[in-house]
């Protein structure tokens, strides 16, 4: 998708939608050429290291986000999954459920995130009974658990930890880091508008690149200046929210 505007491509546009859809295939690229992929959209903040905890789920599994706001209701709520944050093992299980999710979203006129959904855990969210097997495509078999055909097990990870943007109100709270203080990473979502993703995390402080030099702040910034001084000119910047906040 050469040469697009920016500007045409904004959330909900049919630009949008089909530009998400390379996502999935640029993934399923990398696991076919034999690497497992942490999948993070650019509107995440971590605050601590999710690879242990990713890992810890086993051979067979599939973490992935949930975008349900309601943290009283179960994670696997009718297309209530988040393709912007999931851990997808380099092996055949997964390889061929991401097989099925692009050839899905390849026949739809939505984004990928659905097709995530109805691929892993049934168009309907179909409950699967106890003690049957999944026969075609995936089914819901616990609050926070789906399961596909092939066994794959599509683990809707806890929202205490990976909160989207609604649940638990975190992006409302006077200080968000404290209040996220818990939190292995909180997504920006549910809230319209490129400008205003930017302005919630600059007023957070969760605002991590430098515009005058195009470059990302990192922790080592700060270390290069204390080893080497103020002459190498690393990390200073001109953006309001810089270089402060949790480690990126």
């Amino acid at each position: 998708m050469r040469g697009i505007d920016q500007g045409q491509c904004q959330f909900g546009t049919k630009c949008f939608r089909q530009f998400t859809k390379l996502k999935s295939r640029a993934v399923l690229r990398v696991l076919k050429a034999g690497y497992s992929v942490l999948w993070s959209d650019v509107d995440i903040v971590w605050f601590a290291d999710p690879l242990p905890h990713l890992l810890s789920y086993g051979p067979g599994t599939f973490p992935i986000q949930s975008n349900e706001p309601n943290a009283t209701l179960p994670g696997t709520g009718i297309r209530r999954i988040n393709s912007g944050f999931y851990f997808a093992r380099a092996d055949p299980m997964t390889v061929k459920a991401f097989e099925a999710i692009v050839a899905h979203a390849a026949k739809t006129q939505l984004s990928e995130q659905p097709s995530f959904y109805d691929v892993l855990c049934g168009d309907n969210g179909e409950l699967l009974l106890p003690g049957s097997v999944a026969d075609a495509g995936g089914r819901r078999v616990q609050r926070e658990e789906c399961q596909w055909s092939n066994g794959l097990r599509t683990i809707f990870l806890p929202r205490d930890k990976y909160p989207n943007g609604a649940v638990h109100d975190f992006w409302n709270q006077p200080n968000v880091a404290n209040a996220c203080s818990g939190c292995t990473i909180l997504h920006n979502n549910w809230i319209s508008g490129k400008e205003a993703k930017k302005d919630r995390l600059v007023k957070n402080r969760f605002w991590f690149y430098d515009s005058s030099r195009r470059m990302c702040i990192h922790d080592w910034h700060a270390m290069l200046r204390e080893r080497f001084g103020d002459e190498m000119g690393v990390g200073k910047s001109t953006d309001a929210a810089s270089g402060v906040g949790p480690k990126s």
